[in-house]
């Protein structure tokens, strides 16, 4: 059997930038990436990596994400035990209900999670990574999202993944905002992302 099979495209986490203080914030089936950029983060010796992440009913990836963690606090929409409570107590976070937002806020408020000089990197459902951006940009945190969106071909011929995001006056190939310092201009999120800082991106919802 063969399988054929095109890649990488896109542009992945910009690991280099992340600093020496990284949170992971992930969503649903936006955890399993976070899983890889914890591990690269770990092979790199300088970090301290603490994962946030949120789900529906039952978690996956959370005991494979401690190996690269300093800490990992787990969030469910339905509240139950750990379905396997080791000697370290690992799942004790699991018993909080509500979603990886409500979480991250509650840690942060608390001084449970120190956020200072931090760097976010965050994979999830639109509504969450919107929240992260406006929660990263109020605390003047930089924060690096994966966006999700349908992909007709992958590569950058279909358009149909595009997003907003603005880029300076320099960088822009379009007169888009002339006589700004900002261009609004649309990018592929197969091709020019799927990752994007924060700030790049302008969300649909503030397009309306």
């Amino acid at each position: 059997t063969r399988v054929r099979a095109l890649g990488p495209n896109g542009n992945g986490y910009d690991l280099a930038a992340a600093g020496e203080r990284v949170i992971l914030i992930g969503g649903g089936l936006g955890i399993p990436p976070l899983l890889f950029a914890a591990r690269r983060l770990r092979e790199r010796g300088n970090a301290k990596v603490v994962a946030v992440l949120g789900y529906r009913k039952e978690r996956y990836c959370a005991d494979e994400m401690r190996n690269f963690c300093e800490e990992v606090y787990v969030v469910s929409e339905e509240a139950h035990p750990p379905a396997n409570r080791d000697a370290r107590g690992f799942g004790r976070e699991a018993v909080r209900r509500g979603n990886a937002m409500d979480l991250l806020e509650t840690i942060a408020a608390s001084g449970e999670l120190d956020i200072s000089g931090a760097t976010v990197l965050s994979c999830g459902p639109k509504p969450m990574l919107r929240a992260v951006a406006r929660w990263a940009e109020a605390r003047r945190i930089p924060a690096q999202l994966s966006l999700e969106e349908r992909m007709g071909c992958g590569y950058g011929a279909c358009v149909g993944c595009a997003c907003s995001v603005r880029v300076r006056e320099d960088d822009a190939r379009s007169d888009s905002g002339a006589g700004s310092e900002f261009a609004v201009l649309r990018r592929k999120v197969c091709a020019d992302g799927p990752v994007f800082w924060s700030d790049e991106i302008i969300w649909e919802e503030d397009l309306r």
